[in-house]
């Protein structure tokens, strides 16, 4: 099978959810098919380097420079009635280099990471396959209900803005798409009522079982959050856990601290650095040794969608997790047997402090996690289920006559024209 991959960033390093995701796709599915990626490089991006990396796994790589800034996407944004994300990567030297290769590869499929993306999709193009990462629309719900006080109110009118114009979009995409990838079934739930006669399968995020390898544990008081710092809803997570949750956990455990490991923590994280007890590192390059020496993973997040991947990696490497019911949201995990969910300060704190004295716990949470993570979500089975997936579209391609009905052409407003915004 000869696939073309579509992706708004390079997936390598592969250091946040999205590029990791990105990366073990492309990666695993180049070992056993041909596999081209064409990806958006921002400006700083080490694209040279990246692009060497994936060609030395056997992807063929095709870089196209975003040369659209963020100020400039959110202007253009407001004047075209679009997202601020669908107006960012309306490239025209994305879709001129994405005709070309269309015309003159013979791909059996694209696969387009991201419904931003969609907008490129033209009539004759082979099948689209849809990998839907998050619902985007259902994390900005949550992020402008996050959103209080006098404040916030610029930024929650900007997230119910984007809440509404981004599931219009998705709806859009997902219904041109021949096939649509979602990491759980939550996020197929919210996408299916609208979308009658869905064609889809569940690809969840995974986790490199022999990267992540299960560690020693650790009894000492002391815990991790790993997430990119400028992804809202980890910062806003962090943050409620050291105002809100930290204080009621030292009260009873005074030699209790925090790590919190992640690229570009914004200034309110940063000047968490300042509270006894909490160590923001920012960038590293690798986050197995704090997962090493740390005893308790946290995921307090009050927003999101999609599934954690930081919660694979702990699970993986024998870190027994505390999560809100949304940091835990999409995963096969049950309460007391994977993982300890709370909601609340109070409950989020008392199942901190029950972890760090009960030494069987934290064996049982550990035991059960790794199994789980063992049987559901390494990324060889899961680039199986992708497989499938082009599989089923590749045979209900082969059954249409030539005057059957094709895949609709996605109805988004056409990609600018050179020179445009």
């Amino acid at each position: 099978m000869r696939l073309l991959v579509l992706s708004p960033f390079l997936p390598y390093p592969p250091d946040d959810g999205g590029r990791i995701r990105v990366y073990h796709i492309v990666t695993g599915l180049a070992a056993r098919h041909e596999v081209e990626l064409l990806a958006l490089a921002r400006p700083g991006d080490a694209a040279t380097e990246a692009a060497e990396a994936l060609r030395a796994r056997g992807v063929g790589v095709h870089v196209v420079a975003q040369r659209k800034r963020s100020f400039a996407a959110a202007l253009a944004a407001l004047r075209s009635g679009r997202s601020y994300y669908a107006t960012r990567f309306a490239s025209p030297r994305f879709h001129e280099t994405l005709r070309r290769l269309v015309r003159g590869r013979g791909y059996d499929a694209v696969q387009c990471e991201l419904p931003y993306l969609f907008q490129h999709r033209r009539p004759g193009d082979p099948p689209w396959v849809l990998d839907q990462h998050n619902v985007e629309a259902v994390l900005h719900e949550r992020l402008a209900a996050q959103a209080r006080g006098l404040r916030a109110l610029p930024y929650r009118a900007y997230a119910r803005r984007e809440a509404r114009l981004r599931r219009l979009e998705e709806l859009e995409a997902c219904r041109a798409a021949d096939h649509v990838l979602f990491v759980s079934e939550a996020d197929r739930r919210a996408i299916a009522a609208d979308v009658p006669g869905l064609s889809a399968s569940i690809a969840p995020n995974g986790v490199d079982l022999e990267r992540f390898a299960l560690l020693p544990p650790r009894s000492a008081p002391r815990a991790v959050f790993v997430g990119k710092m400028d992804y809202r809803p980890n910062a806003d997570g962090v943050l409620w856990f050291v105002r809100e949750v930290l204080p009621l956990v030292r009260g009873a455990v005074p030699e209790f601290t925090l790590d919190v490991v992640g690229s570009s923590p914004p200034p309110a994280v940063r000047r968490l650095a300042r509270v006894p007890g909490v160590h923001v590192l920012g960038h590293v390059a690798d986050p197995r040794p704090w997962l090493r020496d740390a005893a308790i993973v946290v995921v307090p997040l009050r927003a999101g969608s999609g599934t954690r991947l930081k919660i694979l990696e702990a699970w993986a490497v024998g870190r027994p997790v505390v999560s809100t019911t949304i940091g835990a949201e999409g995963l096969d995990a049950v309460h007391g047997r994977h993982l300890l969910i709370a909601d609340d300060a109070p409950a989020f704190a008392r199942a901190i402090r029950r972890l760090l004295a009960d030494s069987a716990l934290r064996d049982r949470l550990t035991r059960q996690g790794r199994k789980l993570v063992e049987e559901r979500y390494a990324w060889p089975s899961i680039i199986r289920v992708i497989e499938e997936a082009h599989a089923e579209v590749q045979s209900r391609r082969a059954h249409v006559t030539p005057t059957g009905n094709q895949s609709p052409a996605l109805a988004l407003a056409p990609a600018p024209a050179q020179g445009q915004p």
